[in-house]
């Protein structure tokens, strides 16, 4: 990996601000069955170590390694980690840390306000998280409550200066050139009689910006005659400029779309004519044929069925001996996929593998292998049902929620391009779920 641009110090800062895990990868790693820690719904800071005493007044600590970037000290807001024993729900023992003090074997004896820590609640084993860092808060306020805008935006000025004629300027944002305002003087320029207005002189009197959010970048001239222009007018229509492109700034509108609106008139040009409707959505020629699985292809019952996803091949022991009406394997890696499969399919039980959610370069083998296993496919992502779908002996597709299939536009898009099944995205309720299969028939 490319080496880090920040000390072990910042690292540790940074994750005291809020971090949810600090890597090279995604969270804690890229296994997507174990890829966050479930201890805790909210960020706790950073981890300082584990309790190994608890006195009366007092508790021990062994640090952790980063404790030396960043150590504990009094005035830090701390918070004891009780989750392996107690629902991270229930209320937390938490405080200002008021001494510590080492001991010879490397622990740390930490002692709180009266009555701040009620330490019947506290077992050795629980994990301690700095929560706050005063120190760390009186260094981003630098930031955070800066007198002057900390980044400030470039801007270019041109300015027309002709004796006899009101001075012009015109101000433009360099990254935003929308955003521009022109300020003229009310009278006309004089004649000068020592320094007459030239770029040098311009420049020093308009970039004169310290305190607003911008900073002169470039600014050009035009001067015709000699001109004479006090540094009271220049300072005048500088601030007049700064304040009008801010307020320009400010009242930049965005325009949002009502999603529900938007999807009625698409639906609704769709079904200007029947004709136009049918060709857009019929079912693609490269579509599956219908699968010869009894299981997946019975009529609709009133009766409720079990339909099992297992991800271990233990579980699938478990799900074999209840007998449910279709098994999805949803193996992280594929090695005992095959035999799995297998074992399902001598059962008589209907059978599904799930596809990854993604598809990284050079696993186009991972295509491949789905489609020697000969059974249908649960696919989640579109790329993954694109590379299927143009197989010459596609499988059965059944799209995933994670396709995101939210309105009967999206639904019908990838029903047409081969899908048998669909399952709508988790974020539709139950009523919504029913108006969606309602308005696909």
């Amino acid at each position: 990996g490319l080496p880090l641009s920040i000390t072990p110090r910042q690292e540790v800062q940074l994750e005291q601000v809020y971090s949810r895990g600090l890597g090279p990868y995604f969270v804690a790693g890229t296994d997507h069955q174990a890829v966050v820690r479930g201890r805790s719904p909210r960020h706790r800071g950073v981890l300082m170590g584990r309790v190994t005493r608890v006195l009366a007044g007092r508790v021990w600590l062994v640090p952790e390694a980063n404790a030396a970037d960043a150590p504990l000290k009094p005035g830090d807001g701390i918070v004891f980690d009780a989750a392996d024993w107690r629902s991270p729900e229930e209320p937390e023992e938490g405080g200002r840390v008021y001494h510590v003090t080492p001991q010879r074997s490397g622990a740390l004896e930490l002692t709180f306000g009266n009555g701040a820590i009620n330490f019947a609640r506290i077992r050795p084993g629980d994990l301690l998280w700095r929560s706050h860092d005063p120190e760390l808060d009186k260094a981003v306020r630098l930031y955070t409550e800066a007198a002057a805008p900390v980044h400030r935006q470039p801007v270019t000025v041109h300015v027309t200066a002709v004796e006899g004629a009101p001075l012009v300027t015109v101000w433009s944002l360099a990254g935003h050139p929308d955003v521009t305002t022109t300020l003229w003087s009310d009278e006309p320029l004089g004649q000068a009689t020592q320094r007459a207005v030239d770029v040098a002189y311009l420049r020093e009197q308009l970039g004169r910006l310290g305190g607003t959010p911008y900073e002169l970048a470039d600014l050009t001239a035009e001067v015709s005659g000699r001109p004479f222009a006090p540094s009271s007018l220049l300072n005048h229509l500088r601030r007049q400029a700064v304040a009008q492109l801010q307020a320009q700034q400010e009242a930049r509108t965005i325009t949002v779309n009502e999603p529900l609106a938007v999807l009625a008139e698409v639906m609704g040009k769709r079904r200007e004519g029947d004709k136009e409707w049918g060709s857009e959505f019929r079912p693609s020629p490269l579509a599956p044929r219908p699968s010869t699985i009894t299981n997946l292809q019975s009529p609709v019952s009133q009766s409720p069925s079990l339909h099992l996803l297992v991800r271990t091949p233990e579980q699938l022991d478990a799900a074999l001996a209840v007998w449910p009406a279709s098994i999805t394997l949803d193996y992280l890696e594929l090695y005992g996929l095959r035999t799995s499969v297998e074992r399902v399919q001598e059962a008589g039980i209907a059978v599904r593998v799930a596809s990854p959610r993604v598809l990284k370069p050079n696993e186009q083998r991972i295509v491949n292998f789905l489609l020697r296993l000969g059974c249908p496919v649960l696919v989640r992502s579109a790329g993954l049902l694109h590379a299927l779908r143009e197989a010459p002996d596609a499988p059965e597709l059944i799209g995933d929620f994670s396709l995101n299939a939210a309105n009967e536009l999206t639904a019908r898009t990838f029903l047409a391009l081969g899908l048998a099944r669909l399952t709508p995205t988790h974020d539709l309720n139950a009523a919504q779920v029913s108006d969606l299969a309602r308005r696909l028939g």
